[in-house]
């Protein structure tokens, strides 16, 4: 017999970007936070980490400005975020980090996730 709380998916705080941004007048009617966005599960070569800070780099502009075809999200809405600090949650099997340690990280040329209490990012980009 299997627990409700061990099948139940997490969910966390994250701002959502519900289409691109054309000038900062939109802002306030494409950007929302949320509370019903589940926890990211990490992939193989991936760790989860909690979000202490993220920053706002010419990337993330761009990519919720929509203005790259290459840094343009998978499907909307999307989390934005791509540089953050933060406290390794699940190390996910990678014996370079324990759980507690304190990393910065980027997603690389993913730009999304870490405007969120976590994000999942490579293990290299950590």
């Amino acid at each position: 017999m299997t627990s409700d709380k061990t099948s139940a998916k997490k969910n966390m705080k994250a701002i959502l970007v519900h289409d691109f941004v054309s000038d900062y007048e939109s802002l306030e009617k494409t950007m929302t936070l949320s509370s019903e966005v589940e926890v990211p599960q990490p992939k193989k070569d991936q760790i989860l980490i909690r979000t202490m800070a993220c920053s706002i780099s010419p990337g993330d502009i761009i990519m919720v400005q929509g203005n790259l075809i290459f840094l343009h999200p998978e499907k909307f809405p999307f989390v934005p975020g791509m540089d953050v600090c933060g406290v390794v949650e699940n190390p996910n099997g990678h014996t370079g980090f324990q759980k507690g340690d304190i990393v910065v990280a980027s997603n690389g040329v993913s730009p999304v996730g870490g405007m969120a209490e976590y994000m999942a990012v490579s293990a290299f980009e950590a």
